[in-house]
């Protein structure tokens, strides 16, 4: 059905996305998979555009609900499902898996080629892993530099 008033038009579509949710993820996937550039380029102006608003409303969400971004993080980077996170934590008696401090908020370790978690390491740890670039060669090397300097 054609509008000749745009705002009836929209408000159209709005009843009907509200109607149909599902359908009208899936119609926004579609076209997202389609327009990939146009999309980001749309994101960009928006974030532009409405910068100052959207600050304020993540430092407002922040405050209200200081672990969740914590918890989406570990759910959409690492996989990990709400209680795996307090799993591992357990399975590590609350310590780095590497220097074996208690650290009040312990980092997820993970293969940055697969993925996969290899544990939970203090920040320290964590940032010396990343450094040295997940390279088990270099970590040997580091090592073996220290122990020849301690002679």
């Amino acid at each position: 059905m054609a509008y000749k008033d745009p705002e009836k038009h929209r408000e159209a579509v709005r009843k009907w996305n509200a109607a149909h949710p599902e359908k009208m993820r899936e119609n926004c996937r579609r076209w997202r998979a389609a327009n990939l550039e146009n999309a980001r380029e749309r994101v960009r102006k928006y974030q532009t555009e409405h910068r100052e608003e959207i600050n304020e409303r993540v430092r407002r969400s922040r405050a209200e609900h200081p672990d969740r971004q914590r918890e989406w993080d570990r759910k959409c980077l690492y996989g990990l499902a709400l209680g795996e996170y307090d799993a591992l934590l357990t399975v590590q008696d609350g310590r780095c898996a590497i220097c074996g401090r208690g650290d009040e908020h312990l980092c997820v370790d993970h293969n940055h080629v697969t993925g996969v978690v290899r544990g939970l390491l203090c920040r320290k740890c964590n940032g010396g892993v990343g450094l040295l670039q997940d390279n088990p060669g270099l970590l040997r090397e580091a090592a073996d530099y220290l122990e020849k300097e301690t002679r």
